[in-house]
């Protein structure tokens, strides 16, 4: 950048100009960066609380496990819940000022797919679903939330 500044015709002003340009452009990128992580900050702790709460509203998958007969497996349903807690914690308190950690879409995103499947197991019915299905559904989703937890803790 320097060689552009450093023109060999001093009345020449395109090149101080293109690189003024290019600075400019990159204040700019660089000033939206934070701006958007507070964006997603701001929106993205509103809708996955919100989601969540949506699931916990009747009684989470641990409530779903009780009133569908699914009374002796139904710890994993706690633990799931718990699991999901945790994450939506995780990513609220990696929005304060002083986190070491801040929020991506990418951690946005794969929380809101577990609080998704969440409530697609949810929607089920053990009448329509063998319940095979969504006890296998919930094992996965508790060892991919372990993973997913391991990655934000």
């Amino acid at each position: 950048m320097v060689a552009i500044v450093e023109s060999k015709n001093p009345g020449n002003k395109r090149p101080r100009r293109a690189t003024l340009s290019m600075m400019a452009a990159l204040a700019v990128i660089l000033w939206n960066v934070p701006a958007h992580s507070a964006e997603l900050c701001k929106e993205g702790k509103k809708q996955l609380r919100g989601d969540y709460e949506i699931l916990q509203g009747s009684g989470g998958l641990w409530g779903y496990m009780e009133k569908s007969g699914l009374k002796d497996k139904s710890v994993l349903g706690l633990q799931v819940d718990n699991k999901l807690q945790r994450a939506v914690v995780a990513f609220e308190t990696s929005c304060e000022p002083d986190s070491q950690k801040k929020p991506d879409e990418a951690m946005f995103n794969k929380i809101k797919e577990g609080i998704g499947r969440a409530r697609n197991i949810h929607n089920k019915t053990p009448g329509r679903t063998p319940v095979d299905e969504i006890l296998t559904g919930l094992e996965t989703l508790s060892k991919d939330l372990d993973g997913l937890l391991q990655s934000l803790l």
